[in-house]
């Protein structure tokens, strides 16, 4: 069969065209190897393919023509292949495909699931666009266009947040980093805390030490237990500082954050340190729970 030119664009005809597209998501699976292509080429490729892909209800089975399935599933199979090791320039090309439909799609549902697949492949190169996602206060004041849009669906930013936070670059540590010195609304700071604190963010803790007298108390509590998950001898040193005078509301708290640092430690075998922070804990309380804690922690963390 051959093609026809329709708008100054080859077109192939329907059966051979299904064929086609068949073929090419065998590939993009793995079940056929890859062909040959330019990073422009690839991109060009992937950018078509999420098109064709989200904006169909229904994609028949490259394995069964008979047998269709949810193009959004195809199109997870696709992506995960294309951050298989050994194919970094796919992986880029359909990244920075992705990137372009979230820019420019106004719809929802497809927005976030571009955000949940930039969760599983986005690398430094995706870090530009997820922040410009963040928005400037968190109030909706002084963002980007970007931004507008992700005020406008706060879901957005939330799957935005998610997909930096478990990208592994330096780069997404930094956006986080900078949200949380930008942002003033308390719940999307305390958001932005937990985030850090979940991918124990070492070069957050000093950002996070500073929030630690923050005056509202949700903010100032989600840094404790960050600083607790990040247990670097920096995030001990300011748990300890703060748990000198706390407010009696706070005193709870703070003594279970430095349990979980002391804990983080003891697993990465900094013993001596740990085993400080436990019997500090446990002389200076006289809670059952936390002495119980402590005194547990003491014994597992006893130096040899």
């Amino acid at each position: 069969m051959h093609a026809r030119v329709v708008d100054g664009e080859a077109k192939l005809p329907a059966a051979e065209a299904e064929g086609a597209e068949a073929r090419l998501v065998r590939e993009l699976t793995a079940q056929t190897p890859p062909a040959a292509r330019t990073p422009e080429e690839w991109e060009k490729l992937y950018g078509r393919l999420l098109q064709t892909l989200l904006s169909a209800s229904t994609y028949p089975d490259p394995a069964s023509a008979d047998r269709p399935r949810p193009p959004k599933m195809i199109l997870e199979e696709i992506i995960v292949s294309a951050g298989a090791p050994g194919r970094e320039s796919q992986r880029t090309a359909l990244v920075q495909a992705m990137v372009a439909l979230l820019q420019s799609s106004d719809r929802l549902n497809d927005c976030i699931f571009l955000l949940r697949q930039l969760a599983v492949v986005g690398r430094e190169e995706a870090v530009p666009p997820l922040a410009r996602l963040l928005g400037g206060k968190g109030d909706g004041t002084g963002l980007s266009a970007d931004a507008r849009k992700a005020a406008a669906e706060p879901a957005l930013r939330q799957y935005a947040l998610a997909a930096l936070e478990s990208n592994t670059s330096a780069a997404a540590a930094h956006a986080l980093v900078a949200a949380l010195e930008q942002t003033e609304a308390p719940a999307w700071r305390v958001a932005v805390i937990q985030a850090l604190g979940r991918r124990r963010e070492k070069s957050a803790a000093a950002v996070l030490a500073r929030q630690l007298d923050n005056h509202d108390a949700q903010v100032a509590d989600a840094a404790a237990m960050a600083l607790g998950s990040i247990a670097t001898a920096e995030a001990a040193q300011a748990l300890a500082a703060a748990a000198r005078t706390p407010p009696e509301a706070r005193r709870a708290l703070l003594a279970h954050a430095r349990l979980l640092c002391a804990d983080r430690m003891t697993a990465r075998g900094e013993k001596d340190a740990a085993y400080a922070i436990f019997k500090e804990i446990h002389d200076g309380t006289q809670d059952p729970l936390l002495k119980t804690s402590a005194l547990r922690g003491m014994g597992l963390s006893k130096p040899r």
